[in-house]
Formats: C-alpha cells, structure tokens, sequence
C-alpha cells in the first residue's frame, strides 16, 4: 500500500462468540473498508494506463481520459471536446498566366 494506512486490528474472541464481539468485529471491518475506499495521497514512481477512455462522457470528475496523445481529467464544470471539424471559403482567386 502507498497510502500509509494502518489497518485496523480485529478483535480476538475470548471463548464463546457474544454479540459484543459481532459488534466490534463489524466496526473494524467496516473501518477497514471506509480506508480502502476513501481517496489519498499517492507517490508513484511509474504508472501504466493500458485502457484509458477516449471521452469524458459519463466519467466521474477526476478521471483520467485520452483524446489523440494528449491524457486529461474529466471535471464536471468542462465539457472535453470530443471532435470537432471545421470548413471555410473565402472568395475565388483567378491566375492568369501569359
């Protein structure tokens, strides 16, 4: 793990099972499960991506996403642009050569 988190101790049972100790068991699992879903830091020294999306549409905010070679992350406050085209005419143009 890179996120230094310190797992929670699960309670040892002392004999019979009790309820008490269903309970205790429950909260650490569930704390256990609370740090492993739970955004952190992360220190990476290489990372390989082998399936990025091509568009933003339908991706949660921070999602990282391709177009072409360029990588970016998907915010909710901008739409990526997932193509565009464009034409232009600007008038006529006559060569006469003598």
């Amino acid at each position: 793990m890179s996120r230094n988190l310190v797992p929670p101790r699960l309670p040892q049972p002392n004999g019979e099972l009790s309820i008490d100790y269903m309970y205790d068991l429950v909260a650490s699992l569930d704390f256990f499960i609370q740090q492993q879903t739970n955004p952190g830091e992360g220190r990476n020294t290489k990372l390989v991506f082998t399936a990025l999306p091509t568009s933003d549409v339908g991706l949660e905010e921070g999602t990282l996403y391709r177009i072409g070679n360029d990588v970016k992350v998907s915010l909710l406050n901008i739409a990526g642009v997932d193509g565009n085209s464009s034409t232009m005419a600007l008038g006529s143009v006559t060569v006469s050569v003598s």
